[in-house]
C-alpha cells in the first residue's frame, strides 16, 4: 500500500506529540501545586513546548501526506469509496470548509468499513465515535483560546495556572484521539491488504 510507510512515520511522530503532551501536563501539575518548584522547572517546560510545536508542525505535514496517500489506496480496498486523493486534501485543508471536509471525509471512510463486516465493522463503529470525540475536543479547544488564551495575549486578563492546565489536558486529549484514528484506519488498511 502506498499509505504504508507514511502511516507508519505519522503514528511514530503522534506518540512523541502524545509524549510531550502528557509532560506538558505534568508541568502544568507543578505550576498549579506547587509555583515555588515551577519557577526552577519554566525552561524545561517551554522546552517541552517547543518541541511539542515542532513535532505538531511535522505530524501535520506528514499527515497531509498520509491523507492524499490514503486516498489512492482506499479505491483499491474499498471499491464503492469515491473521495479521490484532491478532494480529500481540499476538504482538510481549505479554512471553514475543513469544519465539513474532515467529518465528510472519516464519515465516509466509517461508513465503508462499517459495510465491510467483521471487525473491520467495529473499526468503523470506532472510528466514527473517534471523529465526535474529536471535534467535542475541539469545541472545548476552541472555547478555552477565545474565552482565555487570547485576553490573556491582549493582556485584558491575567494567566491563571489552572486553565493553563486545563489547556495541556485538552492537547494531550486530542492528540490520543487523532493517534488512535491513525491506528484505526491503518488497521483497517492491513486487515483488507492481508485479504487482497
Amino acid at each position: 500500500m502506498l499509505s504504508e510507510n507514511t502511516g507508519h512515520r505519522l503514528d511514530k511522530v503522534l506518540r512523541a506529540t502524545l509524549v510531550t503532551a502528557i509532560i506538558s501536563v505534568l508541568f502544568s501539575l507543578v505550576e498549579v501545586f506547587s509555583p515555588k518548584t515551577y519557577v526552577n522547572l519554566e525552561l524545561a517546560d517551554g522546552l517541552v513546548a517547543l518541541v511539542y510545536l515542532l513535532l505538531l508542525v511535522v505530524a501535520l505535514v506528514l499527515g497531509l501526506i498520509w491523507v492524499y496517500k490514503l486516498h489512492k489506496d482506499l479505491p483499491k480496498v474499498f471499491s464503492s469509496y469515491k473521495i479521490s486523493p484532491g478532494q480529500a486534501l481540499a476538504r482538510f485543508m481549505i479554512p471553514f470548509y475543513n469544519v465539513w471536509g474532515i467529518a465528510n471525509v472519516v464519515s465516509e471512510m466509517s461508513n465503508q468499513f462499517k459495510k465491510a463486516g467483521g471487525s473491520v465493522q467495529r473499526s468503523g463503529t470506532s472510528l466514527h465515535t473517534l471523529l465526535v470525540a474529536l471535534y467535542i475536543v475541539w469545541a472545548g479547544e476552541y472555547l478555552l483560546t477565545r474565552l482565555y488564551f487570547i485576553p490573556v495575549l491582549r493582556g485584558t486578563m491575567e494567566s491563571v495556572p489552572g486553565l493553563l492546565l486545563a489547556g495541556a489536558g485538552i492537547d494531550a486529549i486530542l492528540t490520543y484521539v487523532l493517534l488512535k484514528m491513525v491506528m484505526t484506519i491503518r488497521a483497517v488498511m492491513t486487515t483488507k491488504q492481508a485479504k487482497i
